[in-house]
């Protein structure tokens, strides 16, 4: 089966639906119960979570999606970043933040269901996971002690004093080496050069790490050069990994999906739109179902040709998660129950790497929020250095009239 169009990758490790559905049995799952943090004698049934959870990570991803490059991300890295903001989130900003990450309204039971989320993924044995979340606070500032309490609690958040004022570019450092550190080397630099400023207030941080194993491992001499079509018209040569075996495998007049087991409790699904069909149309399908009804479904016969592929994947997400609805937090609004500082996001940063082999899949995410307080201290003037193209205007201030507009590109033409 040559790849003759793009494909799509659902990992495992950033969306749960292959976790709680691809890698159960033919029967049906049972109802997913996992102990209260607070009180272990009671169950939490996670169930309905992680579907509506699936359902907003594959909203994210298709919102993230441009054709022009390879995409990949962790939903659940970034949901850890937002349930332990989430914490001292009020008002119309908690409501932005439950509507558009479908948590829900009692904070109390959001830890919950995200924590029994996080012990479900650790709880497997035979791969690498690592999961960590980490608070950087500037030292001078007081934080809300329900606020330490619940990120300890839920997500055994860390909390780290840095001098955000005295030395942000430092701080900077100290943050990414930790995460670089929880991702076996693979996420560097997840905040990038001037992002920390003297009015940085607190970052939180996730982490992701995941490595496995196939449980059918790909044969080296197997191994085939071959064409991957990026469009009809233009393609590249490309390391094809290939497979004569039985996978779950099903396939309707849109796509082929199709499973790829690690050792355990871990599976990849790849859907592969049919020819003459763009991969980001995917998106628009009742993927969720299909991949429940994959993962019922009994094994086939399947002649698998595979793209051996590596990649990162750095970029903003104000942009994607002011679109869908999360507005008030970046203007400053809203997260009085972290501090009595009042404090606005000023980014929220995201990378993730993947490297597909004949062995298995390493991968790693992290999310990285910061936030400041609303205006620079009265000693940190603003800095407006013309040193680039710029528009000017002469406006009559009495009638409010642009009389002239200009823009100089080049002060010495």
């Amino acid at each position: 089966m040559k790849a003759k169009k793009s494909i799509y990758v659902l990992l495992c490790s950033t969306l749960l639906c292959t976790t709680f559905a691809c890698a159960q049995s033919d029967k049906i799952k049972p109802a997913l119960n996992f102990k209260n943090p607070l009180f272990p004698e009671q169950a939490i049934q996670i169930d309905e979570q992680v579907s509506l959870f699936n359902k907003t990570s594959l909203h994210i991803t298709s919102q993230a999606f441009t054709k022009e490059e390879n995409l990949f991300l962790s939903p659940f890295s970034v949901m850890s970043v937002f349930g332990m903001a989430y914490a001292g989130a009020e008002g119309q900003t908690k409501e932005e933040i439950a509507t558009a990450l479908g948590f829900p309204r009692d904070i109390k039971v959001t830890g919950e269901k995200l924590n029994a989320m996080q012990k479900a993924l650790l709880d497997v044995k035979g791969i690498g996971l690592a999961i960590s979340n980490n608070l950087w606070k500037e030292e001078t500032l007081p934080v809300k002690q329900s606020f330490h309490d619940y990120n300890k609690l839920y997500y055994n958040g860390q909390m780290t004093p840095l001098s955000f004022i005295k030395s942000p570019e430092e701080s900077r450092n100290i943050i990414n080496e930790r995460v670089k550190k929880d991702t076996r080397g693979k996420i560097i630099d997840l905040i990038p050069a001037g992002a920390i400023t003297p009015a940085t207030r607190l970052v939180l941080t996730n982490a992701v790490y995941f490595l496995a194993d196939w449980q059918h491992k790909f044969k080296a001499n197997q191994t085939k050069e071959d064409k991957f079509y990026i469009s009809p018209q233009q393609t590249v040569s490309r390391a094809f990994m290939n497979d004569k075996s039985r996978y779950r495998y099903l396939e309707n007049e849109q796509m082929q999906m199709l499973e790829l087991p690690y050792i355990n409790s871990y599976s990849m699904i790849v859907a592969l739109p049919k020819e003459g069909i763009a991969v980001e149309s995917l998106f628009k399908a009742d993927l969720p179902t299909l991949i429940s009804s994959l993962a019922q479904s009994s094994s086939q016969e399947v002649q698998l040709a595979l793209p051996k592929f590596e990649f990162r994947k750095s970029q903003s997400l104000r942009p994607l998660l002011e679109s869908m609805g999360i507005k008030e937090a970046f203007r400053g609004t809203g997260l009085s129950g972290i501090t009595d500082e009042t404090l606005l996001i000023s980014d929220v940063f995201h990378q993730a790497y993947v490297k597909v082999n004949e062995q298995g899949t390493e991968a790693a995410a992290a999310t990285a929020m910061v936030m400041r307080m609303m205006a620079l201290p009265l000693d940190q003037p603003k800095i407006f250095r013309a040193n680039r193209p710029f528009l000017f205007m002469i406006r009559h201030n009495q009638t409010g009239l642009l009389l002239f507009i200009g823009v100089v590109t080049n002060p010495q033409a």
